[in-house]
């Protein structure tokens, strides 16, 4: 079958071999997608909700404090639809299935960084239009695990594929739309990787001698490829201040929860000034 026009625009974009040094990364876009267009990735007004990711890599306690940000978000009335990436729907948790894998996947299923890559935005791109932008457009505050700051982080910085490669995926797949407020936990890789094993034994029921582990795919990945995700947050972070906050998650969890009440109470008190939700993370 014959490839469309604008089919080697993220190829080129992605990771290349040392043949390809000497290749042109095409600056155009991914064309149109045909049907109606999600709101998300139009350039409609933006909606009145609230869009909040937690991000950070593996061992930095996500889901121990995405169910205290839940609760405070909901004490302070608001209405909270939770999601996570990759997942939040049928077709997601599919996908998050393959992308993650797990201790009995099969280890000839090997996916490619490029594939790795597309699976991830195929996800975003349903939840997008089944969970987020349905939830914003009817006010509520979306609370998400993960979103494109992972694809940079892992993808980008684990894998080391070209960030104008996911740039062009993040702008067909959703736009203008970016979170209104990012809370980046922070760990250092070796602390982030005590907590994961400890968990991990917690789960078994203790350590069980074999050398077997129910660490998915990116938790069973070097510490290289930690170091550089940890590396590409940061950057991330110190790249959009307005939007990204650091909590330090090495500290204790009273400390943490201290700090996230602080960010969000702030947050909730700029927006009660009346400033609308902002679509650019620019803004």
């Amino acid at each position: 079958m014959r490839a469309g026009r604008n089919s080697g625009t993220v190829m080129a974009a992605a990771k290349k071999s040392p043949a390809a040094d000497s290749a042109t990364v095409p600056t155009g876009k991914l064309p149109a997608a045909t049907g109606k267009p999600s709101a998300a990735a139009t350039n409609s007004p933006v909606a009145p909700g609230a869009f909040i990711t937690v991000e950070g890599a593996d061992g930095a306690g996500k889901t121990t404090h995405l169910d205290f940000i839940e609760r405070h978000l909901r004490s302070h009335g608001h209405a909270v639809t939770r999601s996570r990436e990759p997942g939040g729907t049928a077709l997601g948790e599919r996908l998050r299935g393959l992308l993650l894998g797990g201790p009995d996947a099969d280890a000839d299923a090997a996916i490619s960084d490029r594939a790795e890559l597309l699976l991830v935005f195929a996800a975003r791109a349903q939840h997008l239009d089944e969970v987020i932008a349905p939830a914003l457009a009817a006010g509520r505050w979306v609370l998400c695990d993960r979103f494109t700051d992972a694809t940079y982080a892992y993808q980008g910085g684990g894998r080391g594929l070209d960030a104008r490669a996911i740039a062009v995926l993040e702008q067909w797949t959703h736009g203008e739309l970016q979170p209104d407020l990012t809370l980046l936990l922070d760990v250092p890789v070796e602390v982030g990787q005590a907590r994961t094993r400890r968990r991990e034994q917690a789960e078994q029921g203790g350590d069980r001698g074999d050398g077997a582990d129910g660490a998915d795919r990116f938790e069973r990945e070097s510490t290289e490829f930690k170091q550089a995700v940890r590396a590409a947050y940061l950057a991330r972070a110190a790249q959009f201040p307005a939007r990204i906050k650091r909590i330090d998650a090495a500290v204790g969890i009273a400390q943490v929860r201290a700090e996230l009440q602080t960010v969000l109470d702030a947050f909730d008190r700029a927006r009660q000034t009346g400033k609308p939700r902002q679509a650019s993370q620019n803004a």
